[in-house]
């Protein structure tokens, strides 16, 4: 996924910002290439099922981390607005462009054949269950375009900065909260009300519709090591793990609630982004990623061109995963976590290849860097 370039007045390169990146692209890939069951509500092993779920709630920190890195670094970077806008204008173009690159190519690999209506249809709507991947690069435009805003807040006046921040939180963040908390004492009514996407803010809430909780992990991000500095425990990797683990087992503990009050599994990682325990476990996972300083060299190296390919994987995986699913489904081994964990390096070389590759084609080279 893009990210910013790590030219920060001069510093050397965050080393554990490429780390952080790495493992939000590996979550993101986990996530759209899942074939395991966590499906707690029917069939066999049950605890089996159940311990996936939990498991598979760290995922919900995967494009979350993303907008996390994004504010980390440009709010570190001096705004050059005509480059910013430029930058905008080539993600909107990229949007479409791949959109139409993938929805073609997934018409060949599921023999699913669209009228020319239809895919430019599926092009404009972002096809859902096809092309709607892409929800991710959207909003980062969206945040791009209030950004100057943001930057000259965080630079000249903190204090609008914060309220900024504090507002997007309560309005996303709080509200699921409320319907968190109000589907879970409505279980006690006669009703049994199921409060799912409720906006109990009505229309004082201009975030509905913007992934609102995406601009509390970008500003977040701008003041992370100042948050870090404040929460000095959590520099402790005994203690990060141990709030991660618990928070985890909060994100699963509301997941195993509305799917049974829904009576189908909920999706914790897609619903789980504007939670306040994915919020908790994107910050532990930067307290853990902090400390890493790239001694290896090879690791370092490793990160590093993951990191810096990050836009062309997300460009590109959607295809592969589903061109590999062909084939190593047959198997059955993705149905189980190690098995699917490598499936999932699999498709993270193959894209990691293919973006490589393009990068050396000149004329190819803008459509994943």
């Amino acid at each position: 996924m893009p990210s910013a370039q790590q030219k920060t007045r001069g510093k050397e390169r965050l080393y554990y910002i490429d780390l952080l990146e790495t493992i939000a692209i590996v979550m993101v890939l986990s996530y759209h290439a899942t074939n395991y069951s966590s499906d707690f509500l029917q069939g066999s092993e049950v605890f089996r099922h159940y311990l996936r779920y939990y498991i598979r709630g760290i995922l919900s920190c995967c494009a979350p981390l993303f907008f996390f890195a994004n504010g980390y670094l440009l709010f570190r970077c001096e705004l050059d607005l005509k480059k910013h806008i430029r930058k905008i204008l080539r993600f909107i173009l990229l949007c479409f462009l791949w959109g139409g690159i993938d929805l073609f190519c997934l018409m060949f690999i599921r023999n699913e054949f669209l009228s020319f209506k239809e895919f430019l249809g599926g092009i404009w709507s972002w096809k859902s269950g096809w092309i709607n991947h892409l929800w991710y690069l959207h909003t980062l435009i969206i945040i791009y375009l209030l950004f100057p805003l943001l930057k000259l807040a965080y630079d000249s006046r903190r204090d609008f900065f914060y309220f900024f921040l504090i507002v997007a939180a309560i309005l996303s963040f709080g509200n699921r909260g409320i319907n968190i908390l109000a589907t879970l004492g409505a279980q006690f009514t006669p009703g049994k009300l199921t409060f799912h996407r409720f906006n109990w803010f009505n229309a004082f809430n201009p975030f509905q519709g913007l992934n609102g909780y995406a601009f509390v992990y970008f500003c977040l991000g701008g003041i992370a090591d100042e948050l870090l500095d404040r929460l000095s425990i959590l520099r402790k990797p005994p203690v990060s793990i141990a709030v991660l683990l618990l928070s985890m087992l909060g994100l699963f503990g509301v997941g195993v609630a509305y799917s049974h009050i829904m009576h189908e599994i909920w999706d914790l990682v897609w619903e789980g982004y504007d939670t306040v325990f994915t919020l908790i476990n994107v910050f532990c996972l930067f307290s853990l990623c902090r400390s890493y300083t790239g001694k290896n060299r090879a690791l370092r190296q490793g990160f590093y061109l993951i990191s810096s390919n990050t836009l062309g994987i997300y460009f590109v995986h959607m295809v592969i995963a589903q061109m590999l699913a062909l084939v190593v489904m047959r198997y059955d081994i993705t149905s189980v976590i190690p098995g699917h964990f490598v499936f999932v390096l699999s498709i993270l070389a193959l894209s990691l290849g293919i973006s490589l590759l393009l990068r050396k084609i000149p004329l190819l080279k803008r459509l994943v860097s």
